[in-house]
This record gives C-alpha cells, sequence and structure tokens, in this order.
C-alpha cells in the first residue's frame, strides 16, 4: 500500500538530499564503517513497480526518491533471466516474491542522483546475486559491462580503509561503493581485477521470516552487544513481516529504538528497514543526526607508526586501536607468519601498545589482527614504513668545489620532509638551521662565519625528534679573496684566440689583458684576443673579482697562437630537395704538425654539425629561402679554420 504522509522537510541543519555534505565537518575522520547509514530494505521493491503491493513491495517510492530522502545504502537482492527482453542489465531484476526494478535502471537512477549531488556516496550492497532460471550468470560479462559503463563512479576497495575526508581528497566527484560476492572477479578463471568491488557486506538477520516487533527488537538489542568487527561494512535488517500484511511500517518502533544519542546507534552501521520515507523520512534523519553526534567504535589500525614514517631505534614502538579487550598480533603484510609481536587493547581507551625489536631494518609493510572470544578479525590497513634513519636532506647550492669570499654563504637545498628542521655542521658544530617546506626544499643563512679554508658542509634533519643520517660532506673553500682563474680551454684561429675559464657562481666579472697591455673588463668567463700575428709570442693575464669588489691575483696563461690554418676547399651542393641540403668539399692541404680531427658543417647562426667526412647534410631548412651553409676544418688542440660559405635555395 501506497502511504501518504511523504511531507514537505522541516527546516534542519542538513538536507536529506545532500546530507554526507552537509554535516561533513563532523563525519570527515570517520570511515563509511563507523557511520549510521539509513538503508532501503528490498530497495528495489517499490509500490510503482511490483504486481502485489501487500507482499513484495517495502518501499514508497522508486530509487532516485529514496536517494533524495535521504537513504545511502541499497539493499538489493537480484535475480538474473537471460530470456528478459531488452539490454544486458535489463536481464538481472531485483526480487522479493515477484519481480521489481532492473538493474540498469537502478544503476542509471544512482548515477542521476549522484551526479547532481557529487558530495555524497551511495552503497549498493547486492545481498543476492542468483540465476532465475537455468541459465548460469555471467559473471564475466557482468563484471566487464559494470567497469565500461561505471568505472568512473565506483569507488574502489582501497577506500574501505580512508576517512569520509581522505575519500573526498583521493576519490573526488561522485562515488558508489557496488558490494558484491568475489564470484564476480573470479567466477570462470583467470581472476579479475577486484579493485572497483567491495567485499560482500555482512548481513545480521533474524532468520525467520514472520517476525513481531517483539521479536525483532529482541533480536536487534543481541547485535548491538556483540556487534560485528567495526572496521567494515555490515548491515542489521530491522524489519518485521506478518503473513496477513506483508512487510510492516514499523517506522514509530524504530524512531524509539534509534535514538540518535542512543546505543543502538553509536554501534550500528547500516540500518536496513522498509517505507524510509514514511513519517516524513523521521527515521532516516535520526541516523544523519546520530552521526553529528556519536562517537563511533574504534577500527582496528595501526595508528604509528605512520605510512612513509621513519623509526630509527633498535624497538620498534607500535600503537594503535582496536576492540575492548582483544589480542592484537603484528604480522608483515601478505604473510600470517612469523607474527612480530602481540598485546591486548585496552577496555577503557580501545587502545594499544606493542614494543618489538624483531622487525628488520629496512622498508617494511606492517599490518595486524585482532582476536577476540576465538574470533578473529580481518587485517588491518598495511602501513608502510621504514625500520631505520631519515634519508639525510640534499644540498643544491653551493656546489661542492666552490671558492666564496661570503663567510655566511646562503645555503639551498631539497629531499627533506616537509616541517623537519634542517642543520648545518662544520664539523660538529651547527652553523645553522631552517624549516623544510611543503617540497622538501629549505634555505640556510648560517648564524654565523664560517672559518677560511676548505671547509666541509654536512647537513641532517630533524622530524619529531628523530634525527635523520647525515648527508655526505660537500667541500667549499671559504677565502678571504677570490681564487686565481683557471683555464678550461682554449679555442685558435686565423688571427685569433679564444680562452674559456672555469667559472664560480660568486664572481662577478674578469679583467683580461693581452702580454700586460690595456686591461679589458668583462662578466663573462669566456674571451677572444684578435690581431694576433704569425712569429709572435702571447700569453693572457686574467683576474677575477667576486661580488664584494674583491680582486683575486693574476693568471697567467700562454696562448699557443698559429697564424695560418688551412681550410676546406670547392664547397659545392651534391643534392637539394625535399628541403634537405647535402654539401661536399674537398679537405685542406695537410700541414705539418696539424692533425685533422674533421669538419663544423651547418646553416649560418644555426648551430652545426660535426662530421668526420668530407660531406653534410642539414635537413628541415626553409624552401626557396635563401641560406647560407658554412663549413670549416677542425683540429687537435682545438684549433679551426676560418668558415666557407655558400648560399642555397632548399627545395619544397
Amino acid at each position: 500500500m501506497k502511504s501518504t504522509d511523504d511531507n514537505s522537510e522541516p527546516a534542519s541543519s542538513f538536507s536529506l538530499n545532500n546530507w554526507m555534505t552537509d554535516i561533513h565537518s563532523y563525519v570527515k575522520d570517520y570511515r563509511l564503517c563507523q557511520l549510521s547509514l539509513p538503508g532501503a530494505h528490498n530497495a528495489g521493491m517499490d509500490t510503482d513497480i511490483t504486481d502485489n503491493d501487500s507482499y513484495d513491495a517495502c518501499q514508497d517510492h522508486p530509487i532516485y526518491h529514496q536517494l533524495e530522502s535521504g537513504v545511502r545504502a541499497l539493499d538489493l537482492r537480484i535475480n538474473w533471466y537471460s530470456g528478459t527482453p531488452g539490454g544486458f542489465f535489463d536481464k538481472f531484476i531485483t526480487v522479493h516474491g515477484g519481480s521489481g526494478r532492473k538493474l540498469g535502471y537502478i544503476l542509471n537512477e544512482v548515477v542521476k542522483f549522484l551526479e547532481e549531488h557529487p558530495g555524497e556516496i551511495v552503497v549498493l550492497d547486492v545481498h543476492a546475486l542468483e540465476p532465475g532460471g537455468n541459465a548460469e550468470i555471467p559473471y564475466k560479462q557482468l563484471y566487464e559491462a559494470l567497469v565500461s559503463n561505471y568505472h568512473k563512479y565506483l569507488l574502489p576497495f582501497s577506500a574501505s580503509g580512508l576517512t569520509l575526508a581522505q575519500i573526498k581528497e583521493r576519490h573526488p566527484g561522485p562515488r558508489m561503493v557496488f558490494a558484491v560476492r568475489n564470484l564476480l572477479w573470479i567466477t570462470p578463471e583467470p581472476y579479475r581485477d577486484r579493485s572497483l568491488f567491495w567485499d560482500k557486506i555482512g548481513h545480521r538477520w533474524i532468520d525467520q521470516n514472520v517476525v513481531s516487533t517483539d521479536e525483532l527488537k529482541k533480536y536487534i538489542g543481541g547485535v548491538i552487544n556483540d556487534p560485528p568487527p567495526a572496521e567494515e561494512l555490515w548491515t542489521t535488517s530491522a524489519v518485521a513481516f506478518s503473513l496477513f500484511g506483508g512487510p510492516l511500517d514499523i517506522i514509530s518502533d524504530l524512531k524509539a529504538w534509534y535514538p540518535a544519542n542512543g546505543d543502538w546507534q553509536a554501534k550500528s552501521n547500516i540500518i536496513n528497514f522498509d517505507w524510509c520515507t514514511r513519517s516524513n523520512s523521521d527515521m532516516v534523519r535520526q541516523c544523519v543526526e546520530s552521526n553529528k553526534i556519536k562517537k563511533p567504535r574504534p577500527v582496528l589500525e595501526i595508528t604509528s607508526p605512520v605510512n612513509g614514517g621513519f623509526v630509527d631505534d633498535e624497538w620498534v614502538v607500535v600503537r594503535g586501536t582496536g576492540k575492548a579487550g582483544a589480542l592484537v598480533y603484528l604480522y608483515e603484510s601478505g604473510r600470517e607468519h612469523p607474527s612480530y609481536g602481540n598485546g591486548s587493547v585496552d577496555a577503557a581507551t580501545h587502545a594499544w601498545e606493542i614494543r618489538t625489536n624483531i622487525i628488520p631494518r629496512g622498508a617494511f609493510n606492517l599490518t595486524c589482527i585482532q582476536i577476540l572470544n576465538d574470533k578473529k578479525s580481518r587485517w588491518a590497513e598495511t602501513v608502510a614504513f621504514t625500520h631505520g634513519p631519515r634519508p639525510a636532506p640534499v644540498l643544491r647550492l653551493p656546489v661542492a668545489g666552490t671558492v666564496t669570499q661570503t663567510a655566511r654563504p646562503l645555503m639551498r637545498g631539497t629531499a627533506a620532509e616537509n616541517g623537519a628542521t634542517v642543520r648545518v655542521y662544520v664539523g660538529d658544530e651547527v652553523y645553522g638551521t631552517a624549516t623544510a617546506e611543503l617540497y622538501g626544499s629549505w634555505e640556510i643563512m648560517p648564524t654565523k662565519d664560517l672559518p677560511l679554508g676548505y671547509k666541509s658542509l654536512i647537513f641532517d634533519q630533524v622530524v619529531n625528534g628523530q634525527v635523520s643520517s647525515r648527508s655526505q660532506s660537500t667541500f667549499i673553500t671559504v677565502a678571504d679573496k677570490p681564487s686565481k682563474p683557471t683555464l678550461k680551454s682554449t679555442l685558435i684561429g686565423p688571427g685569433w684566440v679564444e680562452i674559456y675559464l672555469d667559472r664560480y657562481d660568486d664572481i662577478a666579472n674578469y679583467t683580461y689583458s693581452l702580454n700586460g697591455g690595456p686591461r679589458v673588463t668583462f662578466y663573462s668567463g669566456s674571451y677572444t684576443f684578435n690581431g694576433l700575428v704569425l712569429g709572435e709570442t702571447y700569453y693572457a693575464e686574467v683576474f677575477s673579482t667576486n661580488e664584494q669588489g674583491v680582486d683575486s691575483d693574476v693568471a697567467t696563461f700562454p696562448l699557443n697562437y698559429i697564424a695560418e690554418i688551412p681550410a676546406p676547399t670547392n664547397f659545392h651542393v651534391i643534392s637539394n630537395e625535399g628541403r634537405s641540403v647535402t654539401m661536399g668539399w674537398n679537405a685542406p692541404a695537410p700541414v705539418a704538425g696539424l692533425e685533422l680531427a674533421g669538419y663544423s658543417f651547418g646553416p649560418s647562426g644555426v648551430g652545426n654539425h660535426h662530421v668526420v667526412n668530407p660531406v653534410g647534410t642539414f635537413d628541415n631548412l626553409i624552401a626557396y629561402w635563401p641560406t647560407e651553409m658554412q663549413v670549416r676544418a677542425r683540429y687537435q688542440r682545438e684549433l679551426v679554420s676560418e668558415w666557407v660559405s655558400l648560399v642555397v635555395f632548399p627545395k619544397p
């Protein structure tokens, strides 16, 4: 029978169609398994679809209306009818005596609701999935159809251990939980990736078809006294049934049994009941209100060490929460033996602590189980940590070998933990500290002058009182004036010699002179001396000046000038097509004491290829655009000839 008492919603601190979003600040630190979730018993069996309202229907309105009215868990019992016309999902039909909604309809209604309310989460609890005839259920095809059509909405099973705040951060957008027995991903073999599907949800049901309210109240009271493990989704079937009336409207009884501030709400997870939208959805409202004030049961979890943490002690102290009186055992994730220690959960605080010295050094994946009254829990979420020191921070500037005249040089680095205190040492004495920023970067300005001379800089970091390993030494020189310039390389050509110096960061400029002549100050560590004459002896004098205006000593470098360096001849085009030009030339005439090393070849001003033989190809030129191609000879001792040029017009 259809209800007529679906009244408009009164003023409240939340909207029924958006309540998980509206009360997020209250529940952000809870897992789904810790919430009171209003569930629609036989959600697919509403009076708009069933032929026999009195016995088959358990809800007044279809799925979308249920969700708009605050329901967040849909209890579904589904049969597969291979001969049903329509699409694939239309062959999966909810049942309760008669037939109800099709799975495709249900999924699309859920998606419609989630698209309108992306901050909500809906649990599809496939309580039963059975063949409706002789045909076997096509599990593989169902799996593939769900993944193909709804993967972006499916909240992965890994989120079962996350809080609502973590789910919101890591899995934003519309989200549904699809909980079903494992035949979906293991039948037929080979097994399929189950990451998008949750384990079938455990149910607490009185296990009798005809149920009075007194019998039901007594049964639920027993469940609340010994509820299932807190770290997994579970449901209570809070429904009564009469031979003469079918599913009973017991909303007023449920409201009395489940007050928002009562023990039944505090210990419950999914409460499945009939006629959810009746009495102004008051039972739904009580579930929502309870989430704002309830103190949920602690789940089995490891709270210390934390993921990504480091423990640099012989003894690892593992802390967590669990069920009062339970015995907790530590294990390496993926292995049931050996145990790395055990301890009891405190009855008052639900906390436990285990000290162990047998966890091996290095990276370790830690988990645990709890046992109470010979009942073993599921595995706790794995915590990946390192039993050993945190790595040292990494210095980026100044680089090793730097010579500085600054007694307090700025030091920059990375690879520290956010919020860590980074320390710099000279010997065993701390010369400065800094706090690492979000991505591990840090800057230290020493608080006192570094001693003059060749010094070793060493770094470490401190996080929550734990000290990392120390970095390798970075050696720099603190001097009262810049070091004398050092020659890196030279390049010699007709009438000129170009020198390249080793460059240090704190040098402002260099001053150059030829044979003690006029001085030229230039910012660059490279300089070309022109106008050189065959037969003369040349030397360069160079000194550097730092940012403080202090000059180095003068360095002297001999310039081994050779005036006449033979260049290639007969520079010509071999082929010209497809914007690609191939050119050839004759090798220069040999000269005693000069060993040819190859050629530089390419367009003028673009950059050149090094080629060994007297032929070269250059691609991707601009068609019909005049291009000056050039080539010069390269010899040992960094000697080069003059450029030889030829203008070509590349063809398309």
